[in-house]
């Protein structure tokens, strides 16, 4: 109500006058259409037939179950005929779009919720040791998606997927297949990013070691040795920007590379874990091809030389190392002798199209700054 009593004799006048229209009789109202019963028939027949995606998920998760439990414990799965009367390759096809429309719906945040209601994070544990993902490498990859889609941001759904670390580890650890292997690592960031339990766990069962054996085991399956510096500081070059590279080489795993890279720069940079060893793999990266591999390295080295600065009680020898593995790295860069950087011998070393790229690169462009004036520093 208004304090103004004329505002207040205006609006209750308004009210009294207030019509709400013409009123008709009701007798005189103009009959209604009568509906089609065929209408009805189409809608209930269409409501019937109408499937929310939560039975959709429930069912589907059912099939999963049932078929990977379906071949005899002392039976192949490669090795069998049939499955229950069901031809092997028919069921396998079954088996691969079950798992496909799983990972699409459990993409939606909600149907995610539903997901661990359902126990599909301990059911999805339970299919990667069957013997049908021990020897499909595309189930493999599809269940690590499943995990990984699954998990992104959700704090509850992580903590569903318990004993993950003894499951998802050792399969990584001895995974060759380059899609499954990926898949394996973008689900180790979705259970791991943000999540202090699980990086927690992640740290315990020596997950590092296993992320930077995979580092390595790329890098050498390939023959790629381009910018890999040794114990020395040297660099071993012998592709585009440092070297000339074999005419031909096996074929590398990049996406698992790049993802690797991330997963190991992120518990340099959000965790605060720098071993030596995590930092020389990373150090061994600043020069690979790949910029996208090579611009996550700069950054998670600069983070640590950044900690180093800040951190009174960091070794001496952490940042001793970190300078001299990134010997390599300050001469490609046209950071020379102790660091100081050489106007002109930068714009000649730019020559080649990975430098050039390098050099438009934030993470890199701050990693050399960063290097340059640690090494003004130690020149005085």
């Amino acid at each position: 109500m208004s304090t103004l009593p004329g505002i207040n004799t205006a609006i209750l006048d308004f009210c009294t006058r207030l019509d709400n229209g013409p009123r008709v009789d009701a007798s005189a109202a103009p009959p209604r259409p009568v509906r089609d019963p065929e209408d009805y028939k189409f809608l209930r027949l269409a409501m019937e037939h109408m499937e929310y995606p939560e039975k959709t998920l429930k069912k589907l998760l059912d099939f999963a179950n049932k078929t990977f439990a379906s071949s005899h414990p002392n039976q192949s799965a490669a090795t069998s005929e049939s499955i229950d009367g069901v031809p092997k390759e028919e069921v396998e096809r079954q088996l691969k779009e079950c798992l496909e429309q799983i990972d699409e719906l459990v993409e939606d945040l909600n149907l995610a919720v539903e997901y661990r209601l359902m126990q599909g994070p301990q059911a999805t544990l339970t299919w990667l040791r069957s013997r049908w993902t021990a020897e499909q490498p595309t189930l493999r990859s599809l269940c690590a998606r499943i995990v990984a889609h699954s998990s992104q941001n959700d704090s509850d759904v992580i903590a569903a997927f318990e004993g993950w670390e003894k499951v998802r580890l050792p399969i990584l650890t001895h995974e060759t297949d380059f899609a499954a292997r990926a898949d394996f690592l973008l689900a180790l960031g979705s259970l791991c990013r943000g999540n202090d339990a699980s990086t927690g766990t992640f740290l315990l069962n020596d997950g590092l070691l296993v992320v930077e054996r995979i580092v390595e085991r790329i890098r050498g399956d390939a023959e790629h040795h381009h910018g890999c510096v040794t114990d020395e500081g040297a660099a071993v070059g012998s592709s585009g920007h440092n070297g000339t590279m074999a005419s031909t080489r096996p074929p590398r795993d990049a996406r698992s590379l790049r993802r690797a890279v991330k997963l190991l720069s992120y518990f340099v940079e959000a965790v605060g874990v720098a071993t030596s060893s995590v930092l020389t793999v990373l150090c061994a990266l600043l020069l690979d091809d790949d910029i996208e591999v090579s611009a996550a390295a700069a950054k998670a080295i600069h983070s640590a030389l950044e900690r180093c600065g800040r951190d009174a009680n960091t070794p001496p020898t952490l940042l001793g190392m970190l300078v001299e593995r990134t010997g390599a790295y300050c001469r490609t860069m046209g950071i020379a002798g102790q660091g100081v950087v050489l106007p002109g011998a930068a714009a000649a070393a730019m020559s080649t199209p990975w430098q050039e790229e390098v050099a438009t690169d934030e993470d890199h462009r701050r990693l050399a700054e960063t290097l340059a004036a640690i090494g003004r520093r130690s020149s005085r």
